[in-house]
């Protein structure tokens, strides 16, 4: 019998089984009373202060993730509380049937009568805020309600999206939500909204490349790049991924090198470079390259999918069902994380003024600058040996990744002035 074995499978596989072996990265952390809860959204308002919410009971953390208690409080039962955000580490929100706030980092919550009313029979399943007082909740039957002013005032919005499963804040200005339309259910919209009006207007681009997806979830990386990922349809030709990401706003999508091979739940971002999944099975990828390329790095069970990921200072915390909490022993920024096996790319001078001359391997590939935010500044396909002009680009640090049809390969160019 004959085997082929391509250099980036190759290269791949080496990566999942060295990270295989150290599971105990990630470890599952007790929970008092948890009994068989079924997470699906955690939150910390500080590294130590965290919150993981089920269909019916908060359970809260004081020491970054490593024990949790049940909160005894009727008021959170009688919420169903659905999603959790926080704006600072005092301020916060809780939705389900209805929307609270906390001022005092959780020890009591109030219901937000004036705007509870407005969704009557539907439930809050994502919520968000950023730190300007601009927050959105997302759920079923189109539901979308957001504020300007820390919570003292919602309105409704108006989304094209059946089930709104997903809601990321990019900035002050701009807002994304996903989630599956009424008419098609396994047909995946992304919206955006900006400051002027109440109305979420769809991604036209977004339409032909999200069919793939039964959406699942949603972030963002500054105003420009997107990530979604869920469950793909089979019929779908341009993309065999679970994950897509846009560069560009939406203009254009793309998907990364490393097939991920059961439906994404969760995805979250420490920096433009190291971000994390976690999927159906239960498993949980890591990257270290702004996710071009991904290695498994927990391998878990399909009756524990991994539901959501959060991620506050260094602590990071994984949720999934039947009182799954995992959380990582040890998160380092990516200048100080351990370089990763994978060849790097051959590109002179380096430092440059401009003109950097790129030597990606053998056969074509696809060039790609990324500034130090993460986004896309330059796409290209070269054929062999190329030179690429820099001198556009303000001076700093770049990366330079090629990815051709056997390997993924990047190197850091510093462009001087």
């Amino acid at each position: 019998m004959r085997f082929f074995v391509s250099m980036f499978s190759l290269l791949h596989v080496l990566c999942v089984i060295n990270l295989d072996a150290q599971d105990n990265v990630w470890l599952k952390m007790p929970c008092n009373d948890c009994g068989g809860a079924r997470f699906h959204d955690v939150e910390f308002a500080t590294p130590d202060s965290g919150f993981v919410a089920s269909s019916l009971i908060l359970y809260r953390t004081i020491d970054g993730g490593r024990s949790w208690t049940k909160l005894e409080r009727d008021d959170l039962t009688r919420s169903g509380i659905g999603a959790i955000s926080f704006i600072n580490g005092h301020t916060g929100y809780a939705g389900g049937k209805e929307l609270l706030k906390t001022t005092d980092s959780g020890e009591s919550w109030i219901s937000l009568k004036d705007v509870s009313g407005e969704y009557t029979g539907r439930h809050i399943s994502r919520l968000q805020f950023i730190s300007s007082g601009f927050g959105v909740a997302v759920g079923d039957g189109s539901l979308v309600v957001y504020t300007r002013d820390g919570g003292l005032t919602w309105r409704l919005g108006s989304s094209g999206c059946g089930t709104c499963r997903s809601v990321s804040i990019a900035s002050d200005t701009v807002a994304y939500i996903a989630g599956t339309t009424q008419a098609q259910q396994v047909e995946a919209i992304v919206e955006r909204q900006r400051k002027s009006g109440q109305l979420w207007s769809p991604i036209p681009e977004f339409i032909s490349a999200g069919r793939l997806l039964l959406q699942s979830a949603m972030t963002t990386l500054g105003v420009g790049r997107i990530w979604v990922g869920g469950n793909r349809l089979q019929q779908q030709s341009r993309f065999n991924q679970h994950l897509v990401f846009s560069s560009d706003t939406g203009k254009t999508w793309n998907q990364p090198s490393t097939v991920l091979p059961a439906p994404v739940t969760a995805i979250a971002f420490v920096d433009s470079l190291m971000g994390f999944v976690g999927d159906e099975q239960g498993d949980i990828y890591r990257t270290a390259d702004g996710g071009f390329t991904w290695a498994r790095e927990y391998k878990g069970n399909a009756e524990q999918p991994i539901k959501d990921i959060a991620i506050k200072g260094k602590t990071i915390v994984a949720v999934g069902d039947y009182s799954l909490i995992l959380r990582r022993s040890e998160l380092v920024s990516v200048a100080e994380d351990v370089p990763t096996n994978r060849p790097t790319l051959r590109l002179y001078p380096n430092p440059t003024t401009g003109a950097v001359t790129v030597e990606p391997g053998p056969g074509p590939a696809q060039l790609f600058v990324v500034d130090v935010l993460g986004t896309v500044v330059m796409q290209l396909l070269a054929e062999s040996k190329t030179t690429i002009d820099l001198s556009a680009f303000p001076p700093g640090m770049y990366r330079v990744i090629a990815q051709t049809s056997s390997a993924v390969r990047s190197e850091t160019v510093a462009v001087v002035r």
